[in-house]
């Protein structure tokens, strides 16, 4: 059941299949039963096909994502700001409410379209603001490591900048170098949760 991502909205989950795995994890006195159940109703969020709660449910995890990129202070840019703002007409920061490991366990359960475009969230704030150079990139790059997003938005990262794979790892070095000469309080680390 782990590995099944189709909804019940398709021919996969019928409803009697639904109803026998629910009692199954009931049975089994599963601690996440109704996230499991939940799951197989809903499957994973696809972004060529949102319904309304699920585009309530990006919204959220994008406003998530973005507090993530913004945690350490350093990155706190006036045009990262106004970027964030751009996606949110209201947004402000607050680092202290982010949970990498919950965000890291949404995307895990989202499809390859949602993926993609979070990995182009994070492009974004990559590149928005030349005064950091490579730093923006090298942090992106670890918050992608961080919640599971890696190998895609190294894809994306290649795609948009048309580099091959000994372009793209020459500059992930000297972009993590720079980041290694920043030195951020434990409260800015995006490892502490």
């Amino acid at each position: 059941m782990k590995n099944e991502k189709e909804t019940a909205r398709h021919y996969s989950h019928p409803e009697t299949y639904i109803r026998t795995m629910a009692l199954h994890l009931r049975a089994k006195q599963d601690p996440d039963y109704f996230k499991s159940i939940d799951k197989m109703i809903s499957g994973s969020i696809d972004l060529n096909s949102l319904d309304i709660f699920e585009q309530v449910k990006l919204q959220e995890l994008t406003q998530q994502f973005i507090q993530l990129v913004l945690k350490p202070k350093w990155i706190n840019t006036s045009t990262l700001l106004n970027l964030a703002t751009q996606y949110f007409k209201n947004f402000s920061r607050k680092a202290d409410e982010i949970n990498t490991t919950e965000i890291s366990e949404k995307i895990e359960d989202m499809h390859h379209s949602t993926k993609e475009y979070l990995c182009y969230v994070l492009l974004d704030f990559a590149y928005a603001d030349g005064d950091l150079e490579g730093l923006g990139l090298a942090h992106t790059l670890q918050i992608a490591e961080l919640t599971g997003l890696e190998p895609e938005y190294e894809k994306v990262i290649r795609k948009e900048k048309k580099l091959g794979v000994r372009e793209f790892k020459t500059l992930k070095e000297k972009a993590v170098k720079e980041l290694e000469n920043i030195t951020e309080g434990k409260e800015d680390s995006i490892y502490h949760e």
